[in-house]
């Protein structure tokens, strides 16, 4: 079963729009891509989609670019839901300023080690060299497939 909404620029789309979505989630879904990008998503609304994913998930493709509302604390609730066999994760939170060391060391802590395809994408997020150290320290044993993307975070060393 798979599921691919696009609600990207729908400003009109918020946490309680996302709330509803989440709790409608069929619990026997394998694959969920939700591009949520520039909508009025705050950290609230993502730790409704995540306490609502199925565990069924192999593949999570979440396009949260430009959600300006989310920080750490959202990044966090996500990380800790991520279902257990989740073989591809796609996640962007481009320009999710208030999104930072705390939030991705949470997220790398808590990947799956199912994990065979990451691709995150990160540019402009409030990261330094300790989130990118927790990142190698967290890598998935089996991963196959990588992309990671942190141009743009000015406090990471070159």
């Amino acid at each position: 079963q798979e599921m691919v909404l696009d609600l990207q620029t729908f400003e009109e789309v918020d946490d309680k729009e996302v709330k509803l979505l989440a709790e409608g989630l069929p619990w026997h879904l394998r694959c969920l891509e939700l591009r949520l990008g520039a909508c009025s998503l705050t950290s609230l609304g993502l730790a409704s989609l995540a306490k609502h994913l199925p565990k069924s998930l192999r593949q999570l493709k979440l396009g949260l670019g430009q959600c300006h509302g989310l920080t750490d604390a959202g990044l966090e609730s996500l990380a800790r839901a991520l279902p257990p066999q989740l073989e591809v994760l796609e996640l962007s939170m481009k320009d999710c300023t208030a999104v930072g060391d705390v939030g991705c060391e949470a997220l790398f802590r808590h990947l799956p080690s199912s994990l065979k395809c990451l691709q995150l994408y990160l540019k402009g997020c409030d990261l330094t060299d300790i989130a990118m150290q927790s990142f190698m320290d967290h890598l998935p044993p089996h991963l196959e497939e990588l992309e990671l993307n942190v141009s743009g975070c000015r406090s990471i060393s070159k």
